[in-house]
């Protein structure tokens, strides 16, 4: 999987990093260097959906949700 950065964000303890896929040209999220999954898959989407869901995730994260 070749992937470049995009867009990278932190908060708190955690690193957020958006990437997108050279080959199909979607999004994927990283955090803390580990891929964000949903359902035992990999959540891809094109940017404004990832996007999206780093917002999403960095709210659970900061009310002291662990499980992302």
């Amino acid at each position: 999987m070749n992937a470049l950065p995009i867009h990278t964000d932190s908060y708190g303890a955690y690193a957020y990093t958006v990437y997108r896929e050279e080959d199909d040209g979607r999004y994927f999220l990283m955090i803390n260097g580990e891929v964000y999954r949903e359902d035992g898959e990999v959540f891809k989407a094109g940017f404004a959906q990832v996007c999206a869901k780093l917002e999403e995730v960095k709210i659970r994260k900061g009310a002291g949700g662990d499980n992302v």
